[in-house]
């Protein structure tokens, strides 16, 4: 850990504290309402003026007493860039979301898994950090508009593994085992979840052979494909998949398709 000073608007090292690296938990259990943690924004930025419910924003015109705060959340959520949330004093806010790490690859809204939403609890809880930036041009008006810089939370959003999730599927029988292959979460398939021929015979699926659907897969290749519906189980949901029968490059038996995916960001799952 490091000591730093704030000079203007940039950040100078000071010293080394030889301090170990604390955890998430260790963090949010030293933050207090009476040292370093907020309530709401007002709290932290007297002077300023918070969109309303549905707008996007928070700005002022006059310089902040400090331009980096934690806010404590009440609840939150992610989508297109954006962290929508509340604060422990009611306030709704909408801001931009600066820190690639809490960012998410779904356009569907994904709730933050918070652990404290309880308004009278003294417990600070997870916090974002609020920035109230001055702008580069010097004739913008209003003159500070604030950025969520990023997110400190006890439970982390879910993160499945594009290539390391385990996966369960449904043979003919009704029985549930992972998947005896390779499954791949492709963020860039809009086409459809798609099943090897090996692993269709494996599981001793039926694929309807009189109806076919006629796909594009990267590169302009045209597929007439057979579909089969298959049932699959992933971080204990269940997905009804009409899936593409033979659709998918070797190695990978299992693709899992934008049409899960988007239900899978419901579910405040994500992809990485």
């Amino acid at each position: 850990m490091v000591r730093y000073m704030q000079v203007g608007d940039f950040y100078l090292f000071r010293k080394n504290t030889k301090r170990r690296r604390q955890d998430t938990d260790k963090i949010l259990m030293d933050l207090s309402f009476d040292d370093g943690a907020y309530r709401g924004i007002k709290d932290a930025f007297p002077k300023a003026n918070i969109a309303p419910k549905g707008s996007k924003g928070i700005y002022q015109n006059c310089k902040p007493r400090q331009s980096l705060c934690l806010i404590s959340l009440k609840y939150g959520t992610i989508a297109n860039e954006r962290i929508i949330f509340r604060t422990k004093l009611g306030e709704h806010v909408n801001l931009s979301l600066n820190c690639r790490g809490n960012l998410v690859l779904t356009t569907a809204p994904v709730r933050l898994q918070l652990s404290v939403s309880n308004d009278d609890d003294d417990d600070v809880g997870e916090v974002a950090l609020v920035n109230m930036r001055e702008p580069e041009s010097e004739v913008r008006s209003p003159t500070y508009r604030a950025v969520c810089e990023g997110l400190i939370l006890r439970l982390k959003p879910k993160e499945i593994s594009i290539d390391k999730e385990p996966v369960k599927i449904e043979d003919k029988a009704g029985y549930l085992s992972w998947v005896p292959g390779n499954v791949t979460f492709d963020t860039g398939n809009t086409v459809g979840t798609a099943i090897s021929n090996k692993l269709v015979g494996s599981l001793d699926l039926k694929p309807d052979n009189t109806k076919k659907k006629k796909v594009t897969i990267p590169g302009g290749t045209i597929l007439q494909c057979r579909t089969v519906p298959i049932k699959i189980i992933i971080r204990g949901q269940k997905f009804n998949v009409n899936a593409l029968v033979g659709a998918v490059a070797p190695p990978t038996d299992l693709l899992i398709g934008m049409d899960v995916m988007q239900k899978l960001g419901d579910k405040d799952l994500l992809v990485s």
